[in-house]
């Protein structure tokens, strides 16, 4: 019986690793996808020696950063390791604290496995309200990047604080909500905005002119 146990056990484990496996080469796939389909439809920017690059690397992350020829107010992370932000989020920022919780938010994903969970997620969708629990899944994965972030800021010497102006800006011109994320004003914490926001005006010419 003991025995029997054991095979059976070994196959079920088998069995999730298999599973696991497919989920992931399926999840890398869509990622790359998506990323050629951006970079098709709005090009990139030179991003040698970027401020991208030079702000990951004082947070201490080896994964690259490239910059999205695209006026949009975006990031994003895909699963080989790379981060992509856009020309209008980049040129939205008014220090390098922003742009660091940017690519520290868009890390967590990769170091958490949220693409992976939200593919084993799409994979085996439960039966009962599955676009209900799929918004609430995605809803906690933002919140845990932000909260990675943050303490990934604050390691390293950043002000994780100065992402609620750049969040309320992005609010009050009227950026769109992305439906299964946490909305900016859910977002924001207001007694993080008396601290006034530090505007590097040198940082912003530079960031225009992209």
């Amino acid at each position: 019986m003991l025995s029997r146990f054991h095979i059976l056990y070994v196959l079920v484990l088998l069995l999730l690793q298999l599973f696991n496996t497919g989920v992931l080469a399926q999840t890398l796939t869509q990622t790359s996808q998506q990323k050629q389909q951006l970079i098709a439809r709005y090009g990139l920017l030179e991003t040698k020696d970027s401020t991208c690059n030079k702000t990951l690397r004082k947070l201490k992350i080896k994964n690259t950063c490239s910059i999205l020829n695209s006026n949009l107010f975006n990031a994003y992370a895909f699963t080989e390791g790379s981060i992509m932000i856009t020309k209008g989020l980049l040129q939205k920022t008014h220090n390098v604290h922003q742009l660091a919780h940017i690519l520290a938010h868009e890390q967590a994903h990769l170091v958490l496995k949220h693409h992976h969970q939200l593919s084993g997620f799409m994979s085996k969708p439960p039966l009962f309200f599955p676009k209900r629990k799929r918004k609430k899944l995605r809803y906690q994965q933002e919140l845990e990047a932000d909260q990675w972030a943050n303490q990934r800021l604050k390691t390293y010497q950043f002000m994780p604080q100065q992402i609620h102006h750049l969040w309320k800006r992005l609010l009050q011109q009227g950026q769109p909500p992305q439906t299964d994320h946490p909305s900016l004003k859910q977002r924001i914490d207001t007694s993080l905005l008396r601290e006034e926001e530090m505007i590097d005006n040198g940082w912003i010419t530079k960031n225009n002119k992209l």
